[in-house]
């Protein structure tokens, strides 16, 4: 189904409607514009609705049109391909009701009237059908023909475009399915250990290898909107300056169109691009902001020449061009990507997330609805029919994942200070548990929240294997509401997912000498799935090692079973209570705090080293970690050779 789903959406074909749809119709057109239909068209703006309203209701006019379109069509697909561009026109702009039956009956009827275009001289209105000479003709259809090349050009950057990240897909798809079977594992090495270092301070927060690809992007972006300019001057771009806006406006704004399935797609939930590169949502949210400030900065540069063109003596004033509902819907549209990248802000979205995420689902519609007023009588509805299939697919998907999940669960709530809080409930019959995947959950606790999910770490209960665990960290607004539900004991959930990439190098740890985990807070929620399945599964796990680092004691009993679980299959646990200081008056009363939890073979107060968790060696070692960037980058500067690195951290 999502392979169907990519064909469908990406492959559509984007047709456009204005000039470069036909060359044919609009040389024809053009051509007539400098006859007077009594509708003032010599002077008429290639998108003036009234010229339209007043040709397409003029029986000479069309008789004109398409018995031109008719003479100077190469094949038949040609010649009702441009009757179709006139038609849709005038039915769009004129609310005329036009079939091709009818555009046809227009030429044959023309012919039986048809005059020469010199009897009637400029200025004098046409009264009858007229013919065009092919000799005056020809220099009309060579330069709309020239220019409808220019427009095709611009829509093939444009698929390259999406060619990039197809590839980019592809390739990621490769070596993580195929490929890191036959790379040599020292290869794997430098890849991990120097590609995938993150520039958290400037960047983003993209490692080497996402800033490397957001880089070749920008640079097949940049170069596409610089190349190839040279057109001549015809009778609609019939200045230079109208020539250099007009081509830079379209080059922008078809390669933004083209950009728009790439940029829902990377930002969904359901994304298929996920699936077929083994790549994490973390990585795909990534591109999507990036994407998305590409989209914004085209989409800016040509709504600014439109406005400046609108606004200029050749233009005929902005209150003109603000008539048309596609000339304001494409503001709109702007408006609201630039609204959406604000509201995305790290530091907006910690502060006010309920309001982020309200924005962000809202305006993700206003946005598609804004862009179908805006193209529907301009062209280009391919991409906007993709963004239309690509939201309600993953719409469709996330219900279907809820109601094969028994729709409404219920969720036992153990509550561990103001700020920790343990879910636990039945794991659905039909939902597939695998070490790395997570759920979203929609709380129900109250009911009107249930607009709002938020990710969570699926572990497997060591008490049942039909028991699913999430432990939560409470901040603000939703999960905050949580930490105070001191007297209920069980919750209403709907629960949306699993969702992660497919665990396919991470499947088991056969061939490695040690297993190490490192886990900061609550993040060891993400190492402990892996920790908990390998005891299940296996009875020789006296080579895995688990250190666990965190500020709050409490955590500890939170997760007291599942370490206790992990002490008795014969791995070994150690604790760091980061926040302890020997010379501070509490710190016998700390450690007395954790003596009753006899499952940790060792509890060691202070931050540890890197090279206290991580210790230079020989031996062949796996290394899973979900903790701090900071710590994330120390570990990965201090792999040994043999060290393969496994990151679980997926904020976004």
């Amino acid at each position: 189904m999502k392979v169907l789903y990519l064909l469908v959406s990406l492959v559509v074909i984007a047709n456009a409607l204005v000039i470069s749809d036909s060359h044919v119709a609009s040389s024809c057109i053009y051509f007539f514009r400098k006859k007077s239909w009594d509708c003032n068209s010599a002077s008429a703006g290639h998108m003036n609705s009234n010229i339209w309203n007043c040709q397409c209701l003029n029986i000479e006019w069309l008789g004109s049109i398409t018995n031109c379109i008719n003479d100077y069509s190469n094949s038949t697909k040609e010649r009702d391909h441009a009757y179709e561009h006139i038609r849709i026109r005038c039915n769009g702009k004129a609310k005329t009701n036009y079939t091709l039956d009818e555009m046809k009956e227009y030429q044959l009827n023309a012919t039986k009237y048809l005059e020469s275009a010199d009897l009637f001289p400029k200025g004098t209105n046409v009264t009858t059908p007229i013919e065009v000479d092919a000799k005056s003709f020809a220099w009309w259809y060579k330069t709309f023909r020239d220019y409808n090349y220019f427009i095709s050009m611009c829509q093939r950057l444009g698929w390259g475009c999406v060619g990039f990240w197809i590839g980019i897909v592809g390739l990621s798809g490769i070596y993580n399915y195929v490929g890191y079977k036959f790379i040599p594992y020292s290869t794997r090495q430098i890849f991990n250990r120097h590609l995938t270092y993150r520039y958290d301070a400037y960047c983003f927060g993209l490692n080497r290898l996402e800033l490397l690809i957001c880089f070749l992007f920008f640079v097949q972006v940049l170069l596409m909107c610089c190349i190839n300019y040279s057109l001549e001057l015809n009778s609609y771009l019939y200045t230079r300056w109208f020539l250099l806006l007009d081509l830079i406006s379209f080059r922008t704004d078809i390669i933004a169109f083209s950009l728009m399935p790439v940029l829902y797609l990377t930002g969904i939930r359901n994304n298929p691009f996920q699936y077929f590169g083994c790549m994490s949502h973390a990585t795909m949210i990534k591109f999507h902001k990036f994407i998305a400030i590409i989209f914004f900065i085209l989409a800016v540069v040509h709504s600014v020449i439109w406005t400046h063109y609108a606004r200029s003596k050749d233009g005929g004033g902005y209150a003109v061009w603000a008539a048309d509902a596609y000339f304001y819907w494409g503001i709109v549209g702007t408006i609201v990507i630039g609204i959406m990248i604000g509201f995305s802000i790290e530091l907006v979205r910690n502060l006010l997330y309920e309001v982020f995420l309200f924005f962000h689902l809202s305006f993700s519609v206003l946005f598609v609805a804004a862009m179908w007023k805006h193209c529907e009588t301009l062209g280009w509805m391919g991409w906007v029919y993709s963004l239309v299939a690509i939201l309600c697919f993953d719409w469709v998907a996330r219900f279907t994942r809820i109601a094969s999940n028994g729709f409404i669960n219920s969720a036992q709530i153990e509550i561990y200070g103001p700020e920790l809080v343990k879910l636990e409930f039945e794991k659905p019959v039909v939902m597939k548990f695998y070490p790395g995947s997570y759920v979203y959950l929609h709380i129900l606790s109250p009911v009107w929240s249930c607009w709002q999910s938020h990710p969570f770490s699926l572990i497997r209960s060591t008490e049942a294997d039909n028991k699913m665990i999430v432990y939560l960290k409470c901040k603000r607004g939703l999960t905050r509401r949580l930490s105070r539900l001191n007297e209920q004991k069980n919750i209403n959930v709907l629960i949306d997912g699993p969702y992660g990439v497919l665990p396919v190098k991470t499947s088991d740890d056969e061939g490695f000498d040690e297993v190490i985990g490192i886990g900061g807070g609550l993040g060891i929620s993400s190492v402990l799935a892996f920790f908990n399945e390998r005891a299940r599964q296996s009875k020789l796990v006296s080579n895995y090692k688990l250190n666990w680092l965190i500020n709050d004691l409490k955590q500890i009993e939170l997760i007291s079973n599942d370490l206790e679980y992990l002490k008795k299959s014969g791995m070994k646990v150690t604790i760091y209570y980061t926040r302890y200081d020997d010379s501070s008056e509490s710190a016998e009363t700390e450690k007395d705090t954790d003596s009753s939890h006899s499952f940790v073979q060792t509890v060691q107060y202070g931050k540890p080293s890197i090279e206290t968790l991580l210790p230079q060696s020989s031996l062949k070692r796996r290394v899973y970690i979900c903790a701090s960037e900071s710590l994330i980058q120390s570990a990965r500067h201090n792999l040994s050779p043999l060290d393969e690195l496994i990151v679980e951290n997926h904020t976004w």
